[in-house]
């Protein structure tokens, strides 16, 4: 049980430390641009015309419309830890965030477990 707690341990020190957004987050403004060419400017125009949703990278115009700029490898953190960058998507809870997931949670509890016995 030890292990297990250990394992969650890091699993949500991970998360909160690196608040990693999802992917679709991250190439929000080409999503948006494919939306737009299959068609459906209603659906994006009502997107950008709202303000409940905040996927993707706000450049400044408050819409959350844009791709988060420059290189995100999986291990450089999101703004500061604890503290995700103010113009990236912004989620109510920690455990919101993409990286770590739940398959790293399993995996570690998993090896732990071949580990023990």
């Amino acid at each position: 049980m030890f292990i297990v707690l250990i394992s969650y341990t890091i699993l949500v020190l991970l998360k909160g430390m690196t608040s990693r957004p999802y992917y679709y987050n991250i190439i929000y403004g080409d999503l948006l641009k494919q939306v737009k060419l299959n068609g459906y400017n209603d659906w994006v125009d009502h997107y950008l015309n709202q303000s409940t949703f905040k996927h993707g990278f706000n450049i400044g115009d408050n819409k959350y419309a844009n791709n988060i700029p420059g290189e995100w490898p999986w291990y450089r953190i999101n703004g500061g830890l604890f503290r995700p960058d103010k113009n990236s998507v912004q989620f109510k809870h920690w455990f919101d965030w993409a990286f770590p997931s739940g398959h790293i949670g399993a995996t570690l509890i998993v090896g732990c477990t071949f580990f023990i016995f």
